[in-house]
Formats: C-alpha cells, sequence, structure tokens
C-alpha cells in the first residue's frame, strides 16, 4: 500500500508520529476535563486555591528530583540517593 488511493484521488496526511501524538492529546484533553469536574465538585468555590496547592506541592516535587538529579547524574539517581 503506497499511502495514496488512486481510485478517490485521496492521500495519507497524518504519519503513524502525528496519530500517535493526536490520539495522546485527546486522551489527556479529556483526562484533565474530568479532573476538573472532579475537583470543583469537591472543593466548590475553593478550587482555585485547591489547585494552587496542588502546583507548589508539584513544583516543590520536581525541584527536590531536579535537585537529586543533579547530585546523583545517574539513572535511577534519586533512587540511589536515597538508598
Amino acid at each position: 500500500m503506497s499511502g495514496t488511493d488512486t481510485a478517490n484521488g485521496l492521500e495519507r496526511s497524518v504519519g503513524l508520529s502525528q496519530l500517535v501524538f493526536y490520539g495522546t492529546g485527546t486522551i489527556l484533553g479529556a483526562g484533565i476535563f474530568v479532573v476538573i469536574g472532579e475537583v470543583i465538585g469537591e472543593a466548590g468555590q475553593l478550587a482555585p486555591l485547591a489547585y494552587l496547592l496542588a502546583a507548589v506541592v508539584a513544583v516543590t516535587s520536581a525541584l527536590s528530583f531536579a535537585e537529586c538529579a543533579a547530585r546523583v547524574p545517574t539513572a535511577a539517581g534519586p533512587i540511589d540517593y536515597i538508598g
């Protein structure tokens, strides 16, 4: 199969990697909307505060892993640092 359908004049324009990225983005996007609904259902008017708290926790976690990766620059650096 060459990617071109000569009978209908159709041509394939989306490759495998583009299709994988599209599918992944669609699934993640749907997941984000579900999470937003769950958070708003639980937190109500304080939902922005809940997201701000989650952002602070995520940044703190990312910075601590970055510090471990800088101190032990091998594969599984944070595990070597703790062990």
